[in-house]
């Protein structure tokens, strides 16, 4: 499920965590959840990864099949 909000920019999400990894950024732990927001066309998975930083995560524990909602920033752009 993703639901626009009005930046955007900015997406609210909610999906399964299929599976969670860690990461050293620049000194900071980051947890990577690899999520499984589903596609509503033809209920085939539809996989993002979600990048959090441990300070954010500190105060839950996160496991494979766990139901999650997040607020997530999208940045990019296209090159010709």
């Amino acid at each position: 499920m993703i639901k626009a909000t009005k930046y955007t920019s900015e997406y609210s999400i909610s999906g399964i965590i299929k599976n969670i990894s860690d990461i050293v950024v620049l000194d900071e732990h980051v947890k990577i959840f690899k999520v499984d927001i589903g596609h509503e066309e033809n209920n085939e998975p539809l996989f993002i990864n979600i990048y959090a930083s441990y300070h954010v995560c500190k105060n839950y524990t996160f496991k494979s099949g766990d139901n999650i909602t997040a607020n997530i920033w999208l940045t990019g752009y296209f090159d010709k």
